[in-house]
């Protein structure tokens, strides 16, 4: 149950069973004030790197401070989870990508009409394929080698040449000398970043 008390009103709501993932998972969730719905472990972590510079390089309070709880959805469930949460009281955020907005259930425009605040990319863009067109070519090729570090030179040159419209064989990860070779630098990022997905 979750108990409320706003201007003189005590309210006691039952935490229905679609929420009972979270109760398991990240009991905190509900001893915050604000909550913000991942879709998936992508956006988790991309709000948490965040979070982090935020605290270590502006200066500023970590979001649990405000009564913010990162909350991972869990897929295809996290728009229910969203707006679960804001039936509950609480004031909610839903983040998510940009490829799988119609399929979203509830959608978007539920959440949106149910008070839930609703980020995403535009459409069809995953947080990899936006970072991967926005980020400065220098990052970008940073970011390429860090997959190779994780993965194998090998293995990022047969996944990303694998999105490429045309033919690509190499074993070299660096994106300058792919340049070089006459692939085109807008082909290059499409494929990285749909590669990382």
């Amino acid at each position: 149950y979750i108990v409320r008390s706003e201007n003189g009103e005590t309210t006691v709501r039952n935490v229905s069973r679609d929420l009972q993932n979270i109760v398991r998972k990240v009991p905190e969730a509900f001893l915050g004030l604000r909550a913000l719905v991942c879709e998936g472990k992508t956006e988790l972590g991309i709000l948490r790197v965040f979070e982090n510079y935020w605290i270590n390089n502006k200066n500023k309070e970590p979001l649990a401070h405000n009564g913010v709880v990162l909350i991972l959805g869990g897929g295809d469930d996290s728009p229910k989870t969203a707006l679960e949460l804001k039936r509950l009281g609480y004031a909610t955020c839903f983040f998510a990508d940009g490829d799988k907005l119609k399929k979203l259930q509830p959608s978007i425009e539920e959440l949106s009409a149910n008070g839930v605040s609703v980020f995403h990319w535009n459409e069809p863009n995953a947080v990899e394929e936006v970072l991967a067109n926005e980020l400065s070519w220098a990052i970008l090729k940073k970011m390429v080698e860090l997959g190779a570090e994780e993965k194998g030179e090998q293995s990022v040159c047969d996944t990303i040449g694998s999105k490429l419209r045309s033919p690509f064989t190499s074993s070299n990860i660096n994106i300058d000398d792919w340049l070089k070779n006459g692939i085109q630098q807008e082909d290059i990022r499409k494929a990285i970043g749909e590669a990382a997905k």
